[in-house]
């Protein structure tokens, strides 16, 4: 039956593609499911009638997405991806979109009886290069992580407009109008849960974690890149024979704001996250930080408050996503979230205990520190 449900997809992506590019793709075209993509994206393997290799990433659109897109609003995840990649090519080595296309198809089901699905797809270049996660070896992770941080640098140099992550195609920038808009935003959103975020976190603790969250809506008036999957996540890294990075992919998290401070934040966030002892967490982050160009004296004074505070937004998403899926009786499918809230409440509290360092400058001009 698997077989059979395969070869029917396979027929009705190529179908879908012939349709979107008329003589391009053969009858016989050969398309091969790539395993371990993501939970949400089907990636496929395939190649044109020029023998070029390309790569086809789909997502079945939900019940309020098909609503949407017949209503004639723009709701595909890959909109935003293909424009952060086409913004951050000219410094950052990425898998160009090809014919800077992405839009949507039907493919007809493996059920006779079902209506055809609705899905968003995105169509890149091919890059011959295997993930860093898999090559790597132990011996070479520090030098790694410094390498990690000299192109984390450059995607988060990138200037671009408006500020959050949620990406209007229309307009070609992000939704909010400044960074206090964004975080006050996010701000009364955690407040609204506050009945169910008490089961596991008091709310006194909700309290100064808001609190310390509107630190940070003056970090930056103008807005720049930021990835937030790639540092930790070795698997959206493509590196070439000689541990070279060749490729940044998978954008689906990327956003607009204090990019350094927001990738950095996120990045330390899973260190804790995934329960790293201190001795590794402090040789891979001050190894990274040595990539970025930032001195643990600077880190210290003029990045480690802020970055502390918006650690606790991450792990107040943490928290989120685990209670709603207590309350839709479904966290047989994420069990892991239970663990990743209960370090989440920890890490808060751990955060919101220590005081600011005396040498601590706030919001200093990030060009500045880099170029010192």
């Amino acid at each position: 039956m698997a077989d059979k449900e395969q070869h029917i997809e396979s027929e009705s992506l190529g179908d879908a593609l012939r349709g979107l590019y008329p003589g391009r793709f053969s009858e016989t075209m050969q398309i091969t499911l790539m395993p371990d993509q993501g939970w949400f994206n089907k990636t496929y393997l395939l190649k044109d009638v020029y023998n070029k290799s390309l790569v086809l990433r789909t997502r079945v659109a939900t019940a309020e997405q098909q609503s949407q897109h017949a209503a004639g609003e723009h709701w595909s995840p890959y909109f935003k991806e293909a424009w952060a990649i086409q913004t951050a090519h000219m410094g950052v080595p990425v898998a160009a979109i090809d014919g800077n296309d992405c839009g949507y198809f039907y493919l007809k089901s493996a059920t006779e009886n079902d209506l055809p699905e609705l899905c968003a797809y995105l169509l890149q270049e091919y890059l011959p290069s295997d993930s860093a996660a898999s090559v790597i070896p132990e011996s070479n992770r520090l030098g790694f992580y410094e390498h990690i941080g000299m192109v984390a640098r450059q995607v988060n140099a990138t200037p671009v407009v408006g500020f959050g992550d949620t990406f209007d195609a229309i307009t070609g920038g992000f939704t909010h109008d400044s960074w206090h808009s964004y975080i006050t935003t996010e701000v009364e959103q955690f407040s609204q849960q506050r009945k169910r975020f008490e089961t596991l976190l008091p709310g006194t603790v909700l309290d100064l974690a808001c609190k310390r969250l509107l630190d940070t809506t003056t970090l930056c008036h103008s807005a720049t890149l930021y990835h937030l999957d790639f540092i930790k996540n070795w698997n959206n890294i493509l590196v070439d024979e000689y541990e070279c990075i060749t490729g940044i992919i998978d954008w689906e998290f990327a956003g607009a704001g204090p990019g350094t401070h927001c990738e950095l934040a996120s990045t330390l966030y899973i260190f804790y996250r995934d329960n790293a002892s201190k001795f590794e967490r402090r040789k891979e982050f001050n190894a990274l930080l040595s990539g970025y160009g930032i001195s643990l004296r600077a880190y210290a004074a003029n990045f480690r408050y802020d970055i502390e505070s918006l650690m606790i937004r991450h792990a107040l998403n943490a928290l989120s996503k685990y209670l709603r899926l207590v309350e839709a009786k479904d966290l047989d499918s994420q069990p892991w979230r239970k663990v990743h809230a209960v370090r989440a409440v920890a890490l808060m509290k751990e955060i919101l205990q220590r005081k600011p360092l005396s040498v601590y400058v706030p919001n200093p001009s990030i060009q500045s520190i880099l170029a010192a």
